[in-house]
């Protein structure tokens, strides 16, 4: 779980790296660059995070990260999700394992003896598990978003921030920050997954897709799913503890 939590802390702190074959004065300027796509290599944070994941959690399948709309998988094949992999499978099966030997020994010690010590030990794994969700959910969030066709107009509000006439074409559009974003293709070359998505939510100035977190990240959003199913045995299994705790004046139960 360390580790895990180690890796998000780093994911989340990566960025797509600067194109500096582009031909686009405006990317020279630290703010500018991040709304204007070009100033970005396409699908380079996709690889730096898969990389982590690689090196200290779980693979993705072969052939992932898919960072051009073309290669991208927009949907289960059949019944099959072809971005999940057996490597985090096992991972959060190993950890599911974990929870059950903590649960086992619930029941191998005696009553109030022992039970602040495993009362204890399900705080702390509670208390663990929300951080990483918390981190993996950050870090989702920022892979599932490809910025709507507003470039020149941020652009050139952030160049006139006083001039109301450009500045509130984009009132109220969620940031590009195209330095974190998946996928840097040009609109035209992102019809797939604009138009063919299964899960869609429309935002302000942006379009959502969890397909497309998974064709650039298919560790992280695994791992989310998994941890929140996994999250909810813990919270039963803590309920359950609190259950067989002798009734104290001063004992809080935590709830879900």
């Amino acid at each position: 779980m360390e580790l895990l939590q180690g890796v998000l802390e780093k994911a989340n702190k990566e960025k797509n790296t600067y194109y500096k074959k582009n031909t686009n004065d405006d990317c020279e300027d630290l703010t500018l660059r991040e709304y204007i796509r070009e100033c970005w290599e396409n699908g380079s944070r996709c690889k730096k995070i898969t990389k982590l994941f690689e090196n200290d959690i779980c693979y993705p399948p072969d052939g992932y990260p898919k960072v051009k709309s073309e290669d991208m998988v927009i949907g289960p094949v059949g019944d099959k999700d072809e971005t999940l992999s057996d490597s985090c499978k096992k991972w959060v099966e190993k950890l599911k394992q974990i929870f059950f030997e903590i649960r086992h020994s619930k029941y191998n010690v005696k009553l109030g003896k022992h039970h602040d010590d495993v009362a204890a030990v399900y705080d702390q794994l509670k208390s663990k598990i929300n951080k990483i969700i918390e981190l993996l959910t950050t870090l989702s969030q920022s892979i599932i978003v490809i910025p709507g066709d507003y470039e020149k107009e941020w652009v050139a509000a952030k160049q006139n921030p006083k001039d109301t006439t450009k500045t509130t074409l984009v009132e109220g559009f969620n940031l590009p920050q195209w330095s974190i974003r998946p996928n840097t293709q040009k609109h035209g070359e992102t019809l797939k997954i604009r138009t063919a998505l299964t899960t869609k939510k429309l935002v302000a100035g942006a379009q959502e897709s969890v397909w497309l977190g998974k064709n650039c990240a298919s560790p992280v959003q695994q791992l989310l799913v998994g941890l929140k199913e996994h999250r909810k045995e813990i919270n039963i299994i803590f309920r359950e503890v609190e259950q067989d705790a002798p009734q104290k004046p001063s004992h809080i139960v935590l709830s879900a």
